[in-house]
């Protein structure tokens, strides 16, 4: 009975790609699994909400979230374009591309933990020690996230999405269980920081090791793919402080608390955002064996055919967007307009022209959004956050989201993204024991 339920199934996703222009099958089978995944994130992030929401003071947990935010712009001193460039090396055929990878990071990492402890000593000159004891923590697991975490970029190349959500659902159960127990201990911030960071650190040295293992990978360093991921790591530079800066404006020029609103105002359109981004996961493996006349075609459909549903979605949330905080988070209601503003996000994650880039490798288009997005986001900010507050910021977030979009379907049309001939690269690696 479940076979031929399943057959027919097959043989209505194959019918609907008539309307779809998509490969409704694949889309489906890697589908399930990565929203799966994207749901048990989010609804465990809701819950570890609630309990920051209604265990921590405002101030307390807008301390902590600056130290996350100061890890994340940490690492912009590993190499941390590395990922995507393993996902279309992955879906070549160059598996053990992840060691070498991973051996590379973590070797350039050195310069978070360099960084991390002289921003601590400066902290704690400047009497900070809650923020001091933070990035001392930050400094010594941070290599080992951004180093281990690799192994996803691997599974998507393999489009192995089941595995991928497995393991992900339970690292990140894992870590979150570990800071809402810390949560009954402690108040600090710097230790909460450390606590989930140090888990994560953990369950994802664990995860790298048991797909080395499982897939029985040597060290194959496949030099194209890490000169790509030394652009994308370049960019990243830029992308990660323009997409972090504005936590460190709040933090510094409006206060803990406020932060503390601005995240909350996010937290549920981010939830949204990262389902949807599922999209760009799934398209990735697939864009990489397109040529830049079938990219602009299929950018350009996928944008039309998602509207359809993005549209609707959005005016929905804006809708209820009142009734959700009122029910889970009554202490944070002044979130609701900022949240409501940030939800007009959502309609640009039916653009892969992003994606689109990043498959052929397309290393000057990238720098050309990216710096001009990261340069106009900074700018807008500093000019705003005075005047207008947190209005200002997320102003300046969500326009700035808008320009680079635009950029990037600007480059799709002119010629589809450069397309280097990757496809006709000789195999030549090197095996390491």
């Amino acid at each position: 009975m479940f076979d031929g339920l399943k057959h027919k199934a097959y043989i209505i996703l194959k019918k609907s790609e008539k309307y779809t222009k998509t490969d409704m099958v694949y889309l489906a089978k890697g589908g399930f699994w990565l929203f799966a995944g994207q749901v048990s994130a989010s609804a465990i992030g809701l819950v570890a909400s609630l309990f920051f929401a209604n265990l921590l003071l405002p101030s307390t947990f807008g301390t902590y979230r600056y130290i996350l935010a100061l890890g994340e712009i940490l690492t912009v001193f590993s190499l941390s374009g590395l990922d995507l460039a393993i996902v279309t090396a992955v879906a070549r055929g160059f598996g053990g591309v992840l060691r070498s990878a991973f051996r590379l990071n973590l070797k350039w990492s050195s310069l978070t933990l360099a960084v991390a402890w002289g921003a601590s000593f400066y902290y704690y000159y400047r009497g900070n020690e809650t923020i001091s004891l933070g990035l001392l923590a930050l400094g010594i697991v941070m290599p080992f996230i951004t180093s281990a975490n690799l192994y996803g970029a691997f599974l998507e190349g393999k489009k192995d999405f089941k595995k991928r959500t497995t393991y992900e659902v339970a690292n990140n159960l894992i870590r979150t269980t570990v800071l809402i127990v810390a949560l009954f201990f402690t108040k600090n911030p710097a230790i909460l920081a450390a606590a989930y960071l140090g888990t994560h650190a953990i369950v994802a040295m664990i995860s790298y090791k048991r797909i080395v293992r499982t897939f029985n990978l040597a060290t194959e360093n496949h030099a194209p793919a890490i000169r790509f991921g030394k652009h994308l790591s370049i960019i990243n530079v830029i992308t990660t402080i323009g997409e972090h800066i504005d936590k460190v404006l709040i933090f510094q020029h409006i206060g803990a608390v406020e932060l503390a609103v601005y995240n909350f105002a996010a937290i549920v359109p981010d939830q949204g955002r990262n389902i949807l981004k599922k999209i760009i996961t799934l398209a990735l493996p697939k864009l990489a064996d397109k040529n830049s006349a079938q990219l602009k075609t299929t950018v350009y459909k996928k944008l039309l055919v998602s509207m359809i549903f993005l549209i609707p979605a959005t005016l929905l949330y804006i809708a209820i967007a009142p009734y959700i905080y009122r029910f889970l988070f009554p202490q944070y209601l002044n979130s609701v307009p900022l949240s409501q503003f940030f939800a007009l996000t959502f309609l640009l994650y039916g653009n892969l022209g992003n994606t689109a880039l990043v498959a052929k490798n397309a290393v000057k288009e990238k720098y050309i959004v990216e710096i001009t997005v990261a340069v106009t986001r900074v700018i807008l900010m500093l000019l705003l956050i005075a005047p207008y507050g947190l209005w200002g910021i997320v102003i300046s977030k969500v326009g700035t989201k808008y320009l680079g979009n635009l950029i990037v379907l600007y480059f799709i049309k002119k010629d589809g993204g450069s397309s280097p001939p990757t496809e006709k690269i000789e195999r030549s690696v090197e095996i390491k024991s």
